[in-house]
């Protein structure tokens, strides 16, 4: 904590942290080297904790995959996951597809979101340096879930 400030550099280093408290502390991080003249690259630290804050927010969606039922089979729940994905693709951003494969929870996700997730970017899988990682621990899950992943990944 700094002197007259309520900024905890420890919160603005997790990646991990969205909304509103990330919000609030850059807020109070700017304040705070605003008036601390020592600072030579505030600009470039501000900038760094705004993408940060952007990043965050930008795979907020995630979270909306894991209140799917787990044993849905409707390819309604699949509209998110596939606008966003077809986004990414639409623009080459792979390596916005692969940091998907790095933040995904597979244990918390429903089977039609892990299935869905690696059929739609299997045409630029070879551009995605997760995706046999990620293929490997689905099928491993699948297995846990006690499903034929034969089946569920056949194709893949």
């Amino acid at each position: 904590m700094y002197s007259g400030y309520n900024v905890d550099l420890d919160i603005l280093q997790n990646t991990s942290l969205t909304g509103s408290k990330l919000d609030q502390n850059l807020n109070e991080y700017r304040n705070y080297l605003a008036h601390e003249s020592k600072f030579s690259n505030i600009s470039m630290l501000v900038q760094i904790l705004e993408n940060t804050s952007k990043a965050n927010d930008e795979f907020s969606w995630l979270e909306n995959l894991y209140k799917i039922d787990c044993n849905s089979k409707s390819p309604n729940d699949l509209e998110e996951l596939n606008s966003n994905i077809s986004e990414y693709l639409r623009h080459n951003r792979y390596s916005k597809c692969n940091e998907i494969f790095s933040r995904i929870d597979i244990s918390l996700s429903p089977t039609i979101i892990l299935i869905g997730l690696l059929r739609r970017t299997f045409i630029v899988r070879d551009k995605l340096g997760n995706w046999e990682s990620t293929l490997s621990n689905v099928r491993i899950e699948l297995k846990k879930r006690k499903l034929n992943d034969k089946q569920l990944l056949g194709g893949l």
